[in-house]
């Protein structure tokens, strides 16, 4: 059987060592995806509108805002603020009682193949759903408190 740990993809360096970094099923998931390229925090906050003065001095441009979320692009790379209803019409999750100071609800993975995450997901016995957009969601409750989503590669 093929190595799949991330220490043969040639991120050895990026990862712990130790007993406590033997390969995990997140590991395989990384390894078998092939292609991760740009990657997008999520942050649920009452109201991103509200946080644009602050990143708009702090990134100029780079901020783009409507209603329910303020995006800050960098590069390939964003993270996205979004209303507590936006993040609850396109994910289906529940979000914290409180989210008076926000709550980094997770991020978003470019990948090569859905049908290569969803093959290692149910292989490894983790639960995820498709979102209406067709993207793929590991939900907060089995993965550390945050959402993942993985979308295709354009």
């Amino acid at each position: 059987m093929a190595d799949t740990s991330i220490a043969s993809t040639g991120l050895a360096s990026a990862a712990p060592t130790g007993p406590a970094a033997s390969p995990s099923k997140y590991d395989r998931l990384i390894a078998e995806a092939k292609r991760v390229a740009a990657v997008k925090a999520i942050v649920v906050h009452p109201s991103p509108v509200a946080l644009r003065a602050t990143y708009t001095k702090l990134f100029g441009e780079a901020v783009q805002y409507d209603r329910d979320r303020l995006v800050i692009k960098l590069g390939e790379d964003e993270v996205g603020f979004v209303s507590p209803g936006a993040f609850q019409a396109r994910f289906s999750v529940p979000t914290p009682v409180d989210l008076s100071k926000g709550w980094f609800a997770g991020a978003v993975f470019r990948v090569g193949s859905l049908e290569q995450v969803e093959a290692v997901l149910s292989r490894a016995g983790v639960n995820f759903s498709r979102t209406p957009s067709g993207s793929i969601a590991v939900p907060p409750s089995v993965a550390a408190g945050a959402l993942l989503e993985f979308v295709a590669l354009p």
